[in-house]
């Protein structure tokens, strides 16, 4: 059995790995067409971007349905978030119940929309997909 002394030890480790635990990434790979999911926070529509092209989108991301410009993370899509917080809640149940140290990458995450209609911004050249008509690029926002 446990003592009191041996409970506050693990909880202070526990409480340090927690606070450890904004630094830690996951990783987005793309399909096997290079390309990376994305989901807009504001309409929900998915789209591609693709994975030679992400370093453009580094002053944010623009919607290509409705125009909605955010960051990067703004646009993980549902799917990736319920991925990450099952690793994360994972990695903490295995941290509490085996002293498992968390990983620095907690997971990595496979692309799978598989859109085929690729489509390159006339005039910043990125290249992204979609479902529907683009009304604007990702990462310029010009009208498409």
């Amino acid at each position: 059995m446990a003592t009191l002394q041996d409970m506050i030890k693990k909880l202070q480790r526990f409480g340090d790995e927690i606070q450890d635990i904004s630094g830690k990434k996951f990783t987005l790979l793309p399909d096997q067409n290079g390309m990376i999911d994305r989901q807009c926070p504001k309409c929900k529509r998915l789209f591609m971007i693709a994975d030679s092209d992400f370093e453009k989108l580094k002053d944010g991301t623009y919607c290509p349905s409705c125009g909605h410009k955010g960051s990067g993370s703004d646009f993980i899509t549902e799917a990736h978030h319920k991925s990450v917080k099952e690793a994360i809640e994972k990695s903490l149940h295995d941290n509490w119940q085996h002293s498992t140290p968390l990983p620095n990458n907690v997971i990595s995450l496979q692309s799978i929309l598989g859109l085929e209609n690729q489509i390159r911004c006339s005039n910043c050249k990125l290249m992204f997909s979609i479902l529907q008509a683009a009304q604007y690029c990702p990462c310029c926002g010009s009208p498409q």
